[in-house]
């Protein structure tokens, strides 16, 4: 019904407009005079069309986009399908916007990582669904190596539409309905400077300590690489191919120090796989997860724990993070007494708010580097270096990490050669 009184409305305005149709803008009158044949004086009105540049053209299009998402008035925290809400401020969420069967509904730059970026409400205004890249959204194309732009054809049950951006985004996050957008017209929008890639492959140091030698890495997602381009390099990767390093990344998302995931979740499991085999170096990550919780509605976060006087592994409680820290020291010198071994403390993560505790772990990284010091561990301190966090990866941006908590590939391209730096020193 809305679909039929929408078309009869459209009809009308549209012939209404014809009848009163005004001169195309685009065209000028001029009138010049001159003389007929009995020498009489005439005048001739010549017609000439403006012509825009191509540049112009789509300059001038994308200035008459009218953006639906309104920054000043998002909500912090995101909406679902269920009706469940969240405070969550790595995310925000617009207000309802009116559509009506087949329109079309487009917006980015946003995560296509993201779990879901759109919900979509009855008549009544309420939730009936989310909508995700696997149910209802198409890619339209993408803006970088993190963001795409994506489109949404409103079915009939669907009256309005909420979206749900990454916080970070949201000074450039464009929403339109019927009035589609290419990444020119995105970039146009928001004046945006786009720059060129002069990314060099840097040459093998071979002068290098690290050269020909055999690392192990082991931690968690973010040694792991998981939004790294599609080779997961992450820093293992890039320290061995700039240093020469023969490199072993054993690391797995969602894995903790302690068993608050559950013991087949421990960091430890990575370490003891590799038993037997022959390193050079052990280079340990992780900590995360266990500030994050278990990701549930209950979401129980490890506690911080502390530093045991023993050596011994069966004094260590590694329901917390300090005693599976210890755990781990414990074995990975058992294992390899001759290795030079290094724990590298992760970096502050302040737009990961809502996630556990993750924007705070002051506590854990403080008895991280007590238990280090304990154990005789060499520990590179990315949380507390206010470099890293301003000038290397930017910590309050999206510039090097994709989401929150994630490296991007840009991310990994400045964290290696400053983890492989300090690895040169480890044991000296």
């Amino acid at each position: 019904m809305r679909s039929l009184l929408c078309l009869i409305l459209c009809t009308v305005i549209g012939l209404s407009l014809f009848a009163c149709a005004a001169p195309d803008p685009a065209v000028t009158e001029t009138e010049t005079e001159g003389t007929d044949k009995s020498g009489d004086t005439i005048k001739e009105t010549e017609t000439e069309k403006i012509t825009e540049t191509e540049t112009e053209k789509e300059t001038m299009y994308a200035q008459t986009l009218k953006n639906l998402f309104d920054k000043d008035r998002a909500e912090p925290g995101w909406y679902n399908g269920s009706g469940q809400t969240s405070p969550d401020g790595a995310f925000c969420s617009s207000e309802l916007i009116e559509v009506f069967e087949e329109d079309t509904v487009e917006f980015g730059a946003a995560l296509a990582t993201q779990g879901w970026h759109m919900v979509i409400y009855n008549e009544q205004q309420q939730q009936i669904g989310d909508c995700t890249l696997s149910k209802g959204l198409t890619v339209l194309d993408t803006v970088d190596d993190q963001t795409v732009l994506i489109s949404y054809t409103v079915p009939a049950n669907v009256w309005y539409v909420r979206l749900i951006c990454d916080a970070r985004y949201k000074d450039t996050y464009l929403v339109t309905v019927n009035q589609p957008f290419t990444v020119a017209d995105f970039i146009d929008f928001f004046n945006l400077t786009v720059q060129a890639d002069e990314k060099e492959t840097p040459a093998v140091k071979t002068d290098s300590v690290l050269y020909g030698k055999k690392a192990l890495f082991i931690g968690d997602s973010i040694c792991y690489g998981q939004w790294d381009n599609a080779k997961r390099l992450s820093w293992p990767g890039r320290i061995a191919q700039q240093y020469g390093l023969k490199s072993v990344n054993q690391a797995i998302g969602g894995t903790c120090m302690s068993t608050v995931r559950g013991a087949g979740a421990q960091i430890i499991n990575q370490l003891t796989s590799q038993r037997g085999k022959s390193f050079d170096y052990i280079i340990i990550q992780g900590g995360v997860n266990d500030a994050w919780g278990t990701g549930d509605a209950a979401n129980k976060i490890a506690p911080v724990g502390k530093m045991t006087d023993s050596f011994d592994e069966k004094d260590f409680d590694i329901t917390t993070f300090a005693g599976g820290l210890e755990q781990l020291f414990a074995r990975t010198i058992q294992y390899w007494p001759d290795a030079q071994i290094g724990f590298i403390i992760s970096f502050n993560m302040p737009g990961a708010v809502g996630i556990g505790r993750v924007t705070d772990m002051e506590d854990y990284w403080a008895e991280a580097i007590k238990i280090c010091e304990k154990w005789g561990i060499d520990y590179l301190d990315l949380y507390h270096d206010s470099y890293v966090s301003d000038t290397l990866l930017q910590v309050t941006t999206n510039v090097c990490l994709r989401d929150p908590i994630h490296p991007n590939e840009l991310g990994y391209d400045r964290l290696a050669p400053f983890i492989g730096d300090w690895m040169e020193k480890i044991g000296s």
